[in-house]
């Protein structure tokens, strides 16, 4: 726990220097921590486990393929209790709109330089009590809000550089810079109003860090609640208007990265050092009422699943779990929640691979053969499938 520590002191210390338009920095980091105790000593693609030990029921749903509706790369998924939706960072430059049932609904897609158009799309977060769509565009700096049918809203201004987007309210935005150091700034946590003016700042950029952030997925939301995990940190931080509180602690035991790898190194000498001693860390969380997730990262780069029951006071870590549900043809690899509903992008070439084995499973299943004439009519070319389970992992303490 000394090298977790270390981690508090060095990220939470926080200033109190502000420049001259009235931005405030947060003082200190609030409340007690939850410490989850996460055994990653033997981790191997061969820990897996069966679906039924964590999971009720599953269910697909492929999105819908037309000419207006394909997505080029599913980099980011928003799903809520009436929509899908889909953002193409890189390919398309596009976000997709989808009902839960698959149907396309519409699309954003405004590439250009002008009002309401963006350069490209660096983060999407999406803000259910108005059903608007925000896309942050980092060349452009700005943020540009579209109501749910496409149609554009409002633009807010920044001034400076940051990699992911996240909203507290409607009109307050927080932007994390991902260690990119500005003579201004020297914070990674940036909060703006709805007029692009920096209100609040937190977690002082530590010189001594060189490499970049390369996640995607900082943020993460929960009962109306903002929450964040920083690179480099073990710990998941409660964001609030104008407080920052401890949520987790993921404490990976003896395979915690000590504070000073980090320091006065590249990404390719951390990397080395992490593959060495077989540190573990995450870059992936999220939770419902009853459980928290989180995506943990092994030294040869394999990802494992993590699943903390709130209620049993336990968690399982896995590889990719045997699908042994009776509709079930895949293997889930969690990016994402509704409730406890987790949900996963099916692997395209998986499916194309097992044909033979569905086309076998239709004289065996015969109940199942909508669902298997699904998959055997998938291409190459169609939109990807996506595997809904729903999480119970009492049973397994009965």
């Amino acid at each position: 726990m000394k090298n977790l520590i270390l981690i508090l002191i060095l990220i939470a210390g926080i200033s109190c220097t502000s420049k001259n338009r009235g931005d405030s920095t947060i003082k200190k980091i609030k409340g007690k921590t939850e410490v989850l105790k996460i055994e990653v000593n033997n981790l191997s693609i061969n820990k897996k486990i069966k679906l039924s030990e964590i999971c009720d029921s599953l269910w697909y749903v492929r999105l819908e393929s037309t000419k207006e509706s394909m997505i080029g790369e599913m980099n980011k998924v928003i799903i809520n209790d009436k929509y899908i939706i889909v953002s193409d960072f890189y390919i398309s430059n596009e976000v997709f709109i989808f009902d839960l049932n698959g149907k396309f609904i519409t699309k954003i897609s405004k590439v250009g330089k002008g009002p309401f158009e963006y350069s490209g799309i660096a983060d999407v977060c999406y803000w259910p009590k108005t059903k608007s769509i925000f896309i942050f565009d980092r060349a452009s700096k700005k943020i540009i809000e579209y109501d749910i049918s496409g149609k554009p809203v409002r633009e807010i201004p920044i001034t400076f550089d940051a990699v992911n987007l996240a909203l507290i309210d409607h009109n307050t935005f927080v932007l994390y810079v991902g260690f990119r150091e500005n003579d201004e700034l020297k914070y990674n946590l940036i909060y703006v109003n709805n007029k692009g003016e920096i209100i609040k700042k937190a977690f002082p950029i530590d010189n001594r860090i060189l490499t970049k952030t390369s996640k995607n997925d900082q943020f993460y939301t929960f009962n109306n609640n903002l929450y964040f995990n920083p690179d480099y940190d073990n710990n998941v931080y409660c964001i609030n208007d104008n407080s920052i509180s401890y949520k987790y602690s993921l404490d990976f035991l003896e395979k915690n990265m000590p504070t000073e790898l980090i320091f006065n190194k590249e990404s390719n000498e951390i990397g080395k050092e992490i593959s060495k001693n077989k540190y573990v860390s995450s870059d992936l969380q999220f939770e419902s009422e009853n459980y928290f997730f989180a995506r943990l990262k092994s030294e040869n780069k394999e990802f494992f699943q993590y699943i903390y029951s709130k209620k049993e006071k336990k968690g399982k870590v896995f590889y990719n779990p045997i699908n042994d549900l009776p509709n079930g043809f895949t293997n889930p690899f969690f990016i994402g929640n509704v409730g406890d509903t987790f949900y996963s992008i099916v692997d395209s070439e998986l499916l194309l691979m097992i044909k033979d084995d569905l086309n076998a499973s239709k004289k065996k299943f015969p109940q199942n053969n909508n669902l298997i004439n699904m998959f055997l009519n998938y291409k190459e070319t169609d939109n990807p499938i996506l595997c809904f389970c729903r999480i119970n992992l009492s049973k397994d303490s009965k």
